[in-house]
């Protein structure tokens, strides 16, 4: 079927319904993005990021206190990242609150506020059988390196990248997420 008229540029008229939609094409990043912006509103709505609270102090009023397991942590503000440069801290916050502060700014893209996961993306964390087996250390090295899609202990077909995907997060931060993710677990 066609639409029964000629373009005036000479063109063969295209049958009706044709053309493609760059809408369709686009839908799954559409949908990505969609998610992403709800995640990031529904952060924004539901936690007062950034209400001061104490040194260690987490959103359910608990403290929490120095790493214990993890032998790679410097013990000072200035901390070496993976390129072996020397960076200080961004945030006055240590231990778990800056844990919680940084899996705010990079983690809760997968893993959803407060680690409960978004299906697709990132396993939920706070009743993770596999984060709850590893030792603090094994943990660090897991969020160090990462996991392709391809790894044969991928479960969910989608890469965890090294650091989080943030190459700036210095071992030092990675070790706040542990405690973090060992203050929110189950």
């Amino acid at each position: 079927m066609t639409t029964g008229r000629t373009p005036a540029t000479g063109a063969r008229p295209r049958p009706a319904g044709t053309g493609g939609s760059s809408l369709q094409a686009n839908l799954p990043y559409l949908v990505v993005v969609g998610v992403s912006l709800v995640v990031l509103v529904a952060f924004i709505a539901l936690s007062d990021p950034f209400s001061p609270r104490a040194e260690g102090e987490l959103p359910n009023g608990t403290t929490t206190t120095t790493a214990t397991g993890i032998t790679t942590i410097p013990t000072d503000a200035t901390s070496t990242t993976s390129a072996g440069a020397t960076t200080s801290s961004p945030s006055a916050l240590t231990g778990a609150a800056r844990g919680e502060e940084i899996f705010n700014s990079t983690c809760i893209a997968c893993h959803g506020i407060g680690g409960v996961g978004i299906e697709g993306l990132g396993k939920p964390l706070t009743a993770s059988t596999f984060v709850a087996e590893l030792t603090d250390a094994e943990v660090l090295e897991f969020l160090i390196v990462g996991r392709t899609e391809t790894d044969p202990l991928n479960t969910t077909g989608m890469s965890m990248p090294p650091r989080g995907g943030n190459t700036a997060l210095t071992d030092a931060d990675l070790a706040n997420v542990v405690l973090y993710l060992r203050a929110i677990a189950e």
